[in-house]
């Protein structure tokens, strides 16, 4: 099979699969409502995997040079789904907990091979990067109407919603399988596991960032930080709150991340591309933050409306979708040179980081008032602002 066409049938499966792996984001909010659950689990179930999540990605990076994409596309799919299951089946917080655990392992798989296969397999540098566009576009687009769909089929029962999802992880797994290309390194006869260990330290990225550290750097890094941190607790609050407070049905709340989705796509293929390609990028950014700031002081003043809320919030979601293929681009700006794989491995670690601190802080916070996820969200843009400022200022005498 010639590789474009090959590639093709890989991205409409990736395309799937993503839209598959957020059917059950929309019913969610409805299942732990119906468990007689506490707020707080919202956030402690999604920071609860994204620890694993970040702890064994690492491993399956390395795994990956032993058993190939593909492989690790078949069991982390697989493995996901039957995480998905015991999701499904758990009826108590501990329950919930170890499946969302369980669920990490197998979705770091997943999601890394999805990117060591596009990297492993591009003829070149410039194909490589389109391939790497087309990827994170269909992460964003697809993952919306994921959403959407998940909630459409929440309004015949959460169950539902959830079997789906399992289904069409699963069958997506033996499909990256059958279509993909073998892209092993080395015989997995070869395989060390003391060396597998020692590579797939996850602290590695922090203990090798004194090679490359410095305060320009390092103010980058914080933007890394709360940026995600806001936009975790933003994303995860915002649709827990609509079920929680308004009462939005599982369907009411997919339309509205559908339509985020179409937003997301419209603003990155228009505005994002024109600061990118006309203005200076580091100077702009800041201005985006200070308007997503400005966004989620609306927010909190509109929080007993749901119309006017829902209006801020989009605004809020569709300024944070330009800023993450900025803060990528600045990344890969700041990182040539020798230490180029050192500094976007650290910029990763400070995203998922970032992310795991905005869910257990968001559940937290919410546990005490509704509306103190998006205060902590306001802060964390407003902390990314003045980094991104000073970020710029020293980029310019440097």
């Amino acid at each position: 099979m010639h590789r474009r066409k090959r590639f093709l049938l890989f991205f409409i499966i990736q395309g799937i699969f993503l839209m598959g792996a957020n059917f059950a984001h929309a019913v969610t909010p409805a299942f732990f409502m119906d468990l007689g659950l506490e707020d707080f689990m919202f956030g402690v179930a999604l920071g609860s995997m994204l620890v694993v999540n970040f702890c064994v990605s690492p491993f399956w990076g390395r795994m990956i040079d032993y058993l190939s994409s593909k492989t690790a596309l078949l069991i982390g799919s697989l493995g996901y789904a039957l995480g998905q299951s015991f999701f499904m089946m758990s009826t108590t917080q501990n329950e919930i907990i170890a499946a969302r655990m369980f669920t990490g392992i197998f979705a770091a798989a997943s999601f890394v091979a999805i990117l060591t296969y596009i990297v492993n397999n591009s003829k070149d540098d410039k194909e490589r990067a389109y391939n790497m566009t087309i990827s994170a576009t269909l992460s964003s687009v697809c993952s919306s109407f994921g959403f959407l769909v998940g909630g459409l089929l929440g309004e015949i029962s959460i169950r539902t919603a959830i079997t789906a999802q399992v289904i069409t992880i699963a069958i997506c797994g033996i499909l990256f399988f059958i279509i993909g290309e073998n892209d092993a390194k080395i015989d997995i006869k070869e395989v060390k596991i003391t060396e597998v260990l020692k590579a797939s330290n996850p602290l590695s990225a922090f203990l090798s960032s004194k090679k490359f550290m410095s305060i320009t750097l390092f103010a980058l890094f914080l933007v890394v930080v709360f940026q995600s941190i806001g936009n975790t607790a933003f994303d995860q609050s915002f649709n827990y709150y609509l079920r929680n407070q308004f009462h939005f049905s599982t369907g009411y709340n997919g339309v509205i991340r559908g339509a985020m989705g179409i937003i997301t796509l419209l603003v990155n293929g228009t505005i994002t591309l024109w600061i990118i390609n006309r203005t200076d990028m580091r100077r702009s950014i800041v201005w985006v933050f200070a308007v997503i700031s400005a966004g989620l002081i609306l927010v909190v003043s509109t929080a007993e409306n749901p119309m006017p809320f829902v209006a801020a919030n989009t605004l809020v979601f569709a300024c944070i979708a330009i800023t993450q293929p900025l803060i990528q681009n600045m990344a890969a700006n700041s990182a040539a040179g020798e230490n180029s794989n050192l500094i976007m491995g650290f910029v990763n670690s400070m995203r998922a980081l970032g992310g795991i601190i905005g869910a257990f802080m968001a559940g937290l916070l919410y546990d005490i008032m509704p509306i103190y996820p998006f205060v902590l969200g306001l802060f964390a843009f407003i902390f990314a602002g003045m980094f991104s400022l000073v970020y710029y200022r020293r980029i310019r005498v440097e």
